[in-house]
């Protein structure tokens, strides 16, 4: 019988553990676990380089070419800039479905299995690399001794 995972610390837990593969993707579901990567990526500026000041400056290239995302070119002169991530799995897994093919699909025209399908593609290209390389877990930690603060599961 499957564990459930109770406490919201759980839930990332076992969320993470199911991205790098140690828990069976049908049990978790592909579309959660692409929302939680793509949680993960925006929320934890995983894919955002900073310049000096701590401002956005430019994507990481892997997850640029993986994506498909298009650069713009930077006022002054200095390098490419990208549109941000989009807000919704739904949008990100219907620009991966229109990438692989399936012309005209919205966030709001995306049939289940082409989610599903999408979904998959983007923890594929997770796990392989292709989207460079993220860790999932923080690597500071609080006076409590848990690490970081992850309010996706909440």
């Amino acid at each position: 019988m499957a564990k459930s995972f109770s406490s919201s610390k759980e839930r990332v837990q076992g969320m993470r553990l199911a991205l790098v593969g140690c828990i069976k993707d049908h049990l978790v579901g592909n579309v959660h676990m692409a929302r939680y990567l793509l949680h993960h990526l925006r929320e934890k500026d995983a894919c955002v380089r900073r310049d000096g000041e701590g401002n956005p400056a430019m994507y990481d290239d892997h997850l640029v070419s993986a994506l498909g995302l298009e650069p713009e070119q930077q006022e002054g002169g200095g390098g490419k800039l990208l549109p941000p991530l989009p807000e919704t799995v739904e949008e990100l897994l219907a620009h991966i479905a229109r990438r692989e093919g399936l012309h005209g699909v919205t966030s709001e025209t995306i049939r289940d299995v082409d989610l599903e399908t999408a979904a998959i593609k983007f923890i594929r290209m997770f796990r392989s690399g292709r989207l460079g390389h993220h860790l999932l877990d923080s690597i500071s930690t609080n006076t409590s001794g848990e690490n970081g603060n992850d309010d996706f599961a909440k």
